[in-house]
């Protein structure tokens, strides 16, 4: 079943999701309790994969040994993490 899924998000640098296979991000940002999450269309009937999210905040150095594919910039109070799909 294809649905849209919410996945609470730790600022860290990195972090391991266990998603349906073929999960693709929509967004992420604050819900509205103000917690930081991200949004993915999934398909239920899929096998489960890891994947690895990066999250880098703004004047902070990027790995230069991974490629990243960008998910969706947040605005939390007075900071702003960016946040990416390691490939």
């Amino acid at each position: 079943m294809k649905t849209v899924f919410k996945y609470p998000l730790t600022i860290t640098d990195l972090q391991l999701f266990n998603l349906p296979a073929g999960a693709t991000f929509l967004h992420a940002g604050p819900d509205p309790y103000g917690d930081i999450c991200l949004w993915a269309a999934v398909d239920t009937n899929e096998p489960i994969e890891p994947v690895k999210i990066r999250v880098v905040g703004t004047g902070n150095a990027m790995p230069d040994s991974e490629q990243l594919e960008f998910i969706g910039t947040v605005l939390d109070r007075m900071y702003v993490w960016h946040v990416f799909k390691v490939l």
